[in-house]
């Protein structure tokens, strides 16, 4: 009986050590997968004026941020991999690019919008003839 029971505590000793290996093993995979982050600046293509409030994200993902009052932005905790980035601004053609983050590394991307013009429906303004206003005015004044 003693031996069985020395036998498990052995095997009980083994698997601890066993787990403790694959645990640190798998902590160290994960590490390597370590998130990169991407960062950049957002200006006017004609005027290099920064665009505050411009919107950067990284197409299928919850990922992206708004540039600040200088135009930068930072887009935190990205996992290493290839990605559609989605740059728009209200008035300014919206940009697509093709980017890769790696592990544990900052990309840089600075973007250039061009100015678009934005066109409406076409808007009719008429005046009426003051004699007419005047009508209208006794029209609806009138019992």
């Amino acid at each position: 009986m003693q031996a069985v029971y020395n036998f498990f505590c052995k095997l009980k000793t083994v698997s601890t050590w066993i787990f403790l290996l694959l645990f640190v093993l798998g902590f160290t995979a994960i590490q390597a997968q370590e998130s990169g982050r991407i960062s950049g600046t957002v200006l006017d293509k004609d005027t290099g004026d920064p665009l505050p409030g411009a919107n950067v994200f990284l197409e299928g993902t919850s990922l992206g941020s708004a540039t600040t009052v200088e135009g930068k932005y930072i887009i935190r905790q990205v996992a290493p991999g290839n990605y559609n980035m989605v740059i728009r601004y209200i008035g300014y053609q919206e940009q697509k690019m093709s980017i890769t983050v790696l592990s544990g590394k900052t990309l840089e991307v600075n973007i250039d919008l061009k100015q678009v013009t934005l066109e409406g429906k076409e808007v009719v303004v008429s005046a009426q003839a003051m004699g007419q206003t005047e009508a209208i005015n006794q029209q609806l004044a009138s019992n």
